[in-house]
């Protein structure tokens, strides 16, 4: 879904889709995460993601010109996940 966001400088055009990805990509390259989280017991329980699937375990959502976003993420086990939240 798109949104389009008006703004003294034009129209803003957000699309979940583009933000999932993006948030997905950046959440695998961060230190201590090893893949991402199904968002429900309805997709996998706990299925590891890889790239192609990165906007798996990723909720966006788009709400009064705000955008959320929400992940699921594996994390390596031993790693602090208060390190990985940094």
């Amino acid at each position: 879904m798109s949104v389009k966001i008006n703004s003294d400088n034009g129209i803003i055009n957000i699309d979940e889709q583009v933000v999932a990805t993006l948030a997905g990509l950046a959440a695998i390259e961060c230190y201590g995460i090893v893949g991402m989280a199904a968002k429900s017991a309805t997709e996998g329980f706990f299925e590891l993601a890889r790239k192609e699937h990165v906007t798996r375990g990723v909720k966006v959502t788009i709400k009064e010109n705000k955008v959320i976003v929400d992940l699921f993420v594996i994390v390596q086990f031993g790693v602090r996940i208060s390190t990985v939240a940094e």
